[in-house]
């Protein structure tokens, strides 16, 4: 009894310590420091037998505060990135750069590594956006991680949550509405918030993995897309702005690119996609019509731009053709 006595003494002046300790502290690493060193210190005492519950409390006690001080240091990251965009694509010259920037937060748009160098429709800033939520997740992931808790995914996603709809979706649309001033600097924008969009199926697939929540969960609970005020934002800007003007002819063949370039992406993923089981011959020859009338539109744009350049803009259909042509269908799909 006057040893357990004197334990709860001990326990009850550590507690007090750290309370003291995380009133004062005003950074989110001094906080997952101290959490790493109390978490230690509970699976040793619990492996000879003392009770460490109430240190544990006083960790849970102040997630929302670790919370709080990591949502301000990533608002910080964000801005910076921010303030750093340049608004033009991003080159990769190797391939460990596009693993690093693409293949990492599951961005690319297909399983085929391009040749290089790379231009990508995004900016530096998307692959600088999902480092910052990244790390974000893994630090909000280590300090709900203690004390041999498991079902803490809730906890991370509602944080994630608010960083992607109060701090990243708030930046964009702070940057659409004052920083925005041409057609190029729009499409760039727009272009990320695109791609954005698949990188916050990673995102969440990243937490429940950390979290040790299987990833069949996460898909069930599919949300609704993060970024709704920029994507809206950018969309209309880029609407606006290319109604009140005629496009020259370099801006108006990029335009286009971009937009058969998208088709072509949704088709293939279409074509691909687990929710296609086998086609039949009717279909494989509507999509064959569909593909016909987008490069007859392609190759109609010479009156627009040069021959070449009209040439260029039916290659951004290439991919959506090939898959076509090609014996896919019967090794995948099925006879039809």
């Amino acid at each position: 009894m006057e040893v357990e006595n004197l334990w709860d003494t001990a326990v009850s002046k550590m507690c007090s310590v750290l309370e003291d300790q995380f009133s004062r502290m005003r950074t989110a690493n001094h906080l997952l420091l101290i959490k790493d060193y109390v978490s230690l210190l509970g699976v040793t005492l619990r492996r000879y037998g003392y009770s460490v519950d109430a240190l544990l409390d006083v960790l849970n006690k102040h997630r929302d505060k670790y919370h709080e001080l990591l949502l301000s240091d990533c608002r910080i990251q964000i801005a910076e990135a921010l303030g750093a965009d340049k608004f033009e694509q991003m080159w990769m010259n190797k391939e460990y750069e596009y693993s690093m920037n693409v293949l990492s937060f599951q961005i690319q748009t297909s399983d085929i590594i391009p040749a290089f160098p790379y231009i990508s429709r995004f900016s530096t800033t998307v692959p600088d956006y999902c480092r910052i939520v990244r790390s974000f997740i893994e630090d909000s992931v280590s300090f709900m991680s203690h004390g041999g808790q498991l079902d803490f995914y809730d906890v991370v996603k509602k944080y994630l949550d608010r960083l992607l709809t109060e701090v990243l979706d708030d930046a964009l649309l702070k940057l659409i509405s004052t920083s925005i001033s041409g057609v190029n600097q729009a499409m760039v924008v727009a272009a990320n918030t695109a791609v954005l969009e698949r990188a916050c199926d990673f995102f969440f697939r990243h937490a429940a993995k950390l979290s040790g929540l299987p990833l069949r969960m996460v898909e069930r609970s599919r949300q609704t897309f993060p970024l709704p005020k920029a994507r809206d934002a950018a969309e209309e800007m880029l609407s606006s702005l290319l109604k009140k003007k005629i496009l020259p002819g370099q801006v108006l063949k990029r335009v286009l690119q971009d937009v058969l370039t998208h088709i072509s992406e949704t088709i293939v993923n279409f074509l691909v996609g687990e929710s296609v089981k086998k086609f039949s011959l009717n279909a494989v020859m509507g999509i064959n019509v569909d593909i016909k009338l987008l490069e007859s539109f392609a190759e109609n744009q010479a009156s627009l731009v040069s021959a070449e350049e009209a040439n260029q803009l039916k290659q951004a259909l290439v991919e959506a053709r090939q898959l076509k042509s090609g014996d896919y269908f019967r090794e995948t799909k099925g006879s039809f």
